[in-house]
């Protein structure tokens, strides 16, 4: 949904902010860890409008666009076959285009893949090659158990010698 602006800002803006940016500077020189302590201050009494700038900020987003998002996905990651909550953006990193919502851990993952469905491929098919295979439904679903957390378990298998990956 973000993107790349073309237009040019202002020389006027430009001195502007550089002299706000030049008298923050200053100050914090001066006492930073009082700059600090206001911060901090301010973002534990302010979450939701920090949320709101993060969203707006990084990925050009507003909150009734976020909040629009995730009652399509009905909350739940974007990613097929997970269910669990969705909570961080996911955005290409070129174009920063706004892709869904995923899960916490999927979209870890994706970045750790370098986003290379290739790689993502390559992975599922050593998995199944070496016989993993998902054991979540043999687990006691108690509360505050491994399946109730919703980690992905696999069994490899008696030919590997390791009974069970987190």
């Amino acid at each position: 949904m973000r993107e790349k602006s073309t237009r040019k800002q202002c020389a006027n803006s430009e001195k502007r902010l550089e002299q706000y940016r030049k008298s923050w500077r200053k100050r914090f020189t001066i006492n930073p860890e009082k700059i600090r302590n206001i911060a901090r201050e301010w973002h534990a009494a302010n979450p939701d409008k920090r949320r709101e700038y993060h969203l707006r900020h990084k990925y050009g987003l507003t909150k009734k666009q976020y909040e629009e998002m995730l009652s399509s996905q009905n909350g739940l990651c974007d990613i097929p076959g997970c269910s669990r909550v969705a909570c961080a953006v996911d955005h290409d990193h070129e174009t920063g285009r706004v892709r869904g919502l995923l899960c916490k851990k999927c979209n870890t993952i994706i970045g750790l893949l370098d986003e290379d469905p290739m790689h993502a491929r390559g992975i599922v098919a050593w998995m199944e090659k070496h016989g993993c295979r998902r054991i979540e439904d043999t687990l006691p679903s108690e509360p505050g158990s491994r399946k109730d957390s919703q980690m992905p378990l696999f069994d490899l298998g008696p030919e590997t010698g390791r009974e069970v990956i987190q």
